[in-house]
């Protein structure tokens, strides 16, 4: 029995128009190494994917990577924004006379998150900041620890932070974690600012535990853990507000 061979039709490029515009996040660190990468994938007329063809790119706010792109075989073609600007941007993608906008991503230099702990045990490990090769992370005022860096420290970072029972009046208690940071290299207490050749980037983990905990009577608790990203060979930092929410039973 004969079988016909695959036909593969090869896109027309004078046809060529947007069918779909990605972004891979929409939250993106100001610090000019963090990047959102962007994605158009283009077909022509006849929908049939069109390869080689030539993507035009522009910002509202920022630095795209290139002003144009080329698709690949898949009919995809790429490009990255970064920058220092905060705020939010919109980025075009244009073949022809065919364009698409994609908006709603963030450039922020402050992270805010919580960190919901209901068990004897529990760690929290924040996002990670990308394009400094010698990072660590220091706290701030409400919260004690380590607040400048050393080149390379081993072990743990004691860090406290007060916490206030919610359903009482307004009680505080002092809650007690370690503190490390994290990167495809090695786990290093918070404050440790050794390179790592990983471009993963940096993350600060902290760790509760009962057991250091035990003169904090049952309830239900919230306090913040204020903490920056710091870069070793600069004054750059990015800043984390992680509020604890806490929960003892």
């Amino acid at each position: 029995m004969l079988s016909a061979a695959k036909v593969t039709f090869i896109g027309d490029a004078k046809t060529a128009m947007l069918m779909s515009l990605n972004v891979d996040k929409f939250n993106v660190l100001a610090n000019g190494g963090d990047a959102a990468t962007y994605t158009a994938y283009v077909e022509d007329i006849n929908h049939n994917i069109v390869p080689d063809a030539t993507v035009s790119w522009r910002t509202t706010m920022n630095k795209l990577s290139s002003g144009t792109s080329k698709t690949n075989s898949s009919g995809k073609a790429t490009v990255k924004l970064s920058g220092n600007s905060v705020g939010t941007v919109t980025v075009t993608a244009t073949i022809n006379n065919s364009s698409m906008s994609k908006s709603g991503v963030k450039f922020i230099n402050v992270i805010e998150d919580t960190w919901y702990v209901k068990s004897g045990s529990s760690t929290y490990t924040s996002s990670a900041i990308k394009g400094y090769p010698d990072l660590g992370f220091v706290v701030a005022s409400p919260t004690t620890g380590p607040t400048y860096l050393e080149w390379s420290p081993t072990g743990t970072s004691k860090v406290t932070t007060p916490v206030t029972l919610i359903d009482d009046a307004g009680q505080q208690y002092t809650v007690n974690l370690k503190g490390n940071r994290t990167s495809d290299c090695s786990t290093r207490p918070l404050n440790a600012a050794v390179g790592c050749s990983s471009s993963a980037g940096y993350k600060a983990q902290f760790t509760w535990n009962i057991n250091d905990n035990k003169s904090i009577p049952p309830g239900h608790y919230t306090g913040l853990i204020h903490f920056y990203g710091k870069d070793w060979h600069t004054a750059w930092a990015f800043e984390y507000r992680l509020t604890m929410d806490l929960t003892i039973n």
